[in-house]
C-alpha cells in the first residue's frame, strides 16, 4: 500500500506483452540491445520470482484482469479456439470495475483475446466493441481490433499501430485527465513476441498444417543474429520423467503449424526471430515512456511491466507454451517503476500474477473499505509493500499454476482437425482422459506438478492416489536450474518431498480455489465436431 507522506493519485501504467519469457542475466546474448527494458529496469523494481498462474494467453489474461484462477474465472481455453467458451464471464468483476469504484479512468489498448467476437472478423453485424468493453468489462475507451494474435506476424503488423493509437490518447484524454487532477489506468497489450509461434517453413509444411507458418520478416531488425543455444534442446520427450503430455503437445503443435527439425542450427535461427521481436517491441515500449516524458507526467505515473505467458523457444526439445512447468514457459518479468521509489532494485520474493490485480489496486491508495474487500475476494498480495524492502521483502511461501486446455491434450484430435480441414471428414473430440491438465505448486525452490487426465480431477492425498492418477514433476531449482532430473521419477527415493510438496499444492488450491473438480469443464459436449 501506499504511505500517507505519498501524494495522490499516481496515474497507473501497465505494459504486457504477449510470450515474452524471463532471462536470467547469464541467458541474454551478449551485448543484447534493450534500452527501454533496461530503462524500465533502472527506473523500477525487477521482481525477479515472477510466474504466471494460467496458460496461455487467454487462461493468464483472465486471471490477469479478474485476479481469480482459471477455475474459478472459468477461461480454460483460448477464445479464437473451437471448443472455448466465447467471452470471459461478465458475472466477475474486472480490474477496470475495481480500479473504477477506487476513482479511476480505465482504459484497454491493444490485444484483449478475452472475447471471441472482439476479434477479427466480426462476427456481429455493426458490433461496438467500445461499447462491449464499457457495459461487460468496465473499460472506458478500447482499442484493440488490429491484433488478432491468431495471425502470423500480427505483432510486426500491428504493435506500431497500438503505441500510436496509445500515444494518442496520451496527447489528448491522458494529458487532460492528469492536469485536472483525475487519475487514469492504461492497459497496454502488445502482441510481440508472440509472433514466434507461426515460426516455419511454409513450403515443407504444405497444406497439411492448421496454420500458415511463416519465416522472419526481411526487416533489418530481424537480420542480426544471436547464437543463442537453447536449454536442453537434446532431450528427449522420451526421455525418463518426461510426462506424456509433452509428446502430446509436440506432435499436436507440429500439426497446427508444421514440423521442425530438432537441430542446433534451426533453433538458432528460431531464437534470432524471437530475440528479434522482443527487440521490436522494445522499440514500441520506449515511445511509450519517451511520451510519458514530453508530457511531463512521467513522475505521476506507475509503470508495471510483465508477460502473459513465457515460450520454451528448444529448451527441452519444445517451443511455445501449453502443457508444461518449466521456467521458460511459467517464469515471466515483472518490473515496477514507481516515481516515489528508488530505481534499479532487484527483489527475489516469489510473486504471482495472482498478485498483478491487487498490486495494482494498491498502487491506488484505495479507502479502507474497497481494500477490505478486495483482500476478502482476491486471493492475491500487493507486491507495492515489497518496494521499500525490496531485499528482505516475503510476501507468499508458494505460488499456484493451474492448466486445464483441450487444445493441446490430444495431437489425434489435431490430426483428425488436419483431415477435417483437408477432406472433410468428420473430426473426432479430444480424448480427456489423457493426462494433459496441471496443477503446480512452487515455494521458490522445489516445483512440484501433477498432470492428469480432464476426466479424473482428484485431490490427492497419499502416495498410492497420486501414482494411481497423476505424473509427476519435481524439481529441485536451487541445484537443478535448468530442470533436467525429474525427482518425481523416483517416488521411492523421493516420498518424502513429494508428499509434502504434494500437500503444499492441495492447501494452496483450497485456499486459492476451493472446490477445483473441473466445472469449467461441464459445458463440453463430448460428442461436439469441432472445426477451425
Amino acid at each position: 500500500m501506499l504511505t500517507v507522506e505519498e501524494k495522490l493519485p499516481y496515474n497507473i501504467l501497465l505494459i504486457t506483452c504477449d510470450q515474452l519469457r524471463y532471462f536470467r542475466d547469464d541467458e541474454w546474448p551478449e551485448g543484447f540491445p534493450l534500452p527501454n527494458i533496461k530503462r524500465l529496469k533502472a527506473m523500477g523494481t525487477s521482481f525477479d520470482n515472477h510466474y504466471i498462474c494460467a496458460s496461455a494467453c487467454t487462461p493468464s489474461r483472465g486471471s490477469m484482469y479478474t485476479g481469480l484462477h482459471m477455475p474459478i474465472h472459468g477461461v480454460f481455453e483460448n477464445t479464437i479456439l473451437p471448443m472455448a467458451q466465447s467471452r470471459l464471464p461478465p458475472q466477475h468483476k474486472t480490474l477496470a470495475h475495481w480500479l473504477d469504484r477506487a476513482g479511476y479512468h480505465a482504459v484497454y489498448k491493444g490485444k484483449w483475446h478475452l472475447e471471441k467476437e472482439m476479434e477479427p472478423p466480426f462476427k456481429k453485424k455493426e458490433f461496438d466493441s467500445r461499447e462491449e468493453m464499457k457495459v461487460r468489462y468496465g473499460f472506458h475507451d478500447y482499442d484493440g481490433e488490429v491484433s488478432s494474435a491468431g495471425l502470423p506476424l500480427s505483432g510486426y503488423y500491428h504493435d506500431e499501430t497500438i503505441a500510436a493509437t496509445t500515444i494518442g490518447w496520451l496527447r489528448r484524454q491522458g494529458q487532460e485527465l492528469n492536469d485536472a487532477g483525475n487519475p487514469w489506468f492504461l492497459a497496454v497489450n502488445f502482441v510481440n513476441p508472440h509472433d514466434i509461434m507461426f515460426y516455419g517453413d511454409a513450403e515443407r509444411a504444405g497444406n497439411h498444417c492448421l496454420r500458415t507458418p511463416h519465416r522472419e520478416p526481411t526487416h533489418e531488425i530481424y537480420r542480426s543474429r544471436w547464437s543463442l543455444e537453447p536449454n536442453n534442446w537434446r532431450q528427449s520427450l522420451e526421455g525418463a520423467g518426461r510426462p506424456m503430455a509433452h509428446r502430446d503437445y509436440h506432435d499436436a503443435d507440429s500439426l497446427i503449424v508444421g514440423p521442425m527439425d530438432n537441430t542446433l542450427a534451426e533453433w538458432r535461427r528460431y531464437n534470432d526471430f524471437y530475440l528479434n521481436s522482443i527487440r521490436l517491441v522494445d522499440r514500441q515500449i520506449g515511445g511509450l515512456l519517451h511520451e510519458l516524458d514530453a508530457l511531463g507526467i512521467s513522475d505521476r505515473t506507475i509503470i508495471l511491466f510483465t508477460s502473459d505467458h513465457g515460450e520454451m523457444a528448444g529448451a527441452h526439445g519444445l517451443k511455445g507454451k501449453g502443457p508444461m512447468v518449466y521456467e521458460e514457459a511459467i517464469h515471466v518479468p515483472m518490473i515496477i517503476a514507481h516515481p516515489g521509489h528508488t530505481g534499479g532494485q532487484r527483489c527475489r520474493a516469489l510473486t504471482s500474477h495472482m498478485d498483478l490485480a491487487p498490486t495494482i489496486l494498491g498502487s491506488t491508495g484505495m479507502v479502507s473499505d474497497l481494500e477490505r474487500q478486495v483482500a476478502r475476494e482476491l486471493p492475491g498480495y500487493d507486491m507495492t509493500t515489497l518496494l521499500a524492502n525490496s531485499e528482505t521483502g516475503k510476501l507468499r511461501d508458494a505460488l499456484l499454476f493451474t492448466f486445464n486446455m483441450l487444445f493441446f491434450l490430444d495431437s489425434d484430435f489435431i490430426r483428425s482437425l488436419s483431415l477435417n480441414r483437408q477432406k472433410g471428414t468428420p473430426t473426432t473430440p479430444p480424448n480427456i482422459d489423457k493426462r494433459g491438465a496441471i496443477r503446480m505448486a512452487f515455494d521458490g525452490r522445489y516445483k512440484f506438478a501433477r498432470y492428469f487426465a480432464p476426466s479424473q480431477h482428484n485431490t490427492p492425498e497419499t502416495m498410492e492416489a497420486l501414482l494411481a492418477h497423476n505424473d509427476l514433476e519435481l524439481f529441485d531449482l536451487e541445484r537443478d536450474i535448468r530442470e533436467t532430473v525429474n525427482l518425481g521419477a523416483d517416488p521411492t527415493a523421493n516420498s518424502e518431498l513429494i508428499l509434502g510438496m504434494n500437500e503444499k499444492l492441495n492447501r494452496l488450491i483450497e485456499d486459492e480455489i476451493g472446490e477445483d473438480k473441473g466445472g469449467m469443464l461441464s459445458e463440453r459436449e463430448n460428442g461436439r465436431v469441432w472445426h477451425v
